[in-house]
C-alpha cells in the first residue's frame, strides 16, 4: 500500500525531497526531490542502484566526474557507488522522481 509523501527538508540549501512511505515490505524505495534555480544537489554516492525521471526543469548532471545535459522527460540510471549530483541552470525548479534498490 502506498502512503503519501512525507515532506522532508534537505541539508543542502536550495533543495528539498519527499520520501515515499510504503506500508508493505517492497524491494525498492522512492522519493521526489526539487532543486531550485541556481542551486546544486549534494554529491551523492551509495551502494544502491538508482533511476531518476525528470519531471520538469533543466540543468547539468555530474555523473562520475562527467557532465551531461539534463532536462524534463529524461530518465537516468546510476550504477552502484558512482558519484552523482545535479545543478539547476534553468529558471524553474528541477523536479525529479527517484527510485533505488540494492
Amino acid at each position: 500500500m502506498l502512503q503519501k509523501y512525507k515532506q522532508e527538508n534537505s541539508s543542502c540549501e536550495g533543495t528539498y525531497y519527499r520520501l515515499v512511505d510504503y506500508v508493505d515490505n517492497i524491494p525498492f524505495k522512492s522519493s521526489f526531490f526539487v532543486v531550485k534555480p541556481g542551486f546544486i544537489s549534494r554529491l551523492d554516492q551509495h551502494s544502491a542502484k538508482e533511476v531518476w525521471m525528470v519531471k520538469q526543469g533543466k540543468g547539468i548532471l555530474e555523473y562520475d566526474g562527467q557532465l551531461f545535459s539534463l532536462k524534463a522527460g529524461d530518465t537516468y540510471y546510476f550504477s552502484s557507488n558512482i558519484t552523482h549530483q545535479v545543478r539547476n541552470t534553468g529558471t524553474i525548479d528541477i523536479e525529479i522522481f527517484s527510485t533505488w534498490w540494492d
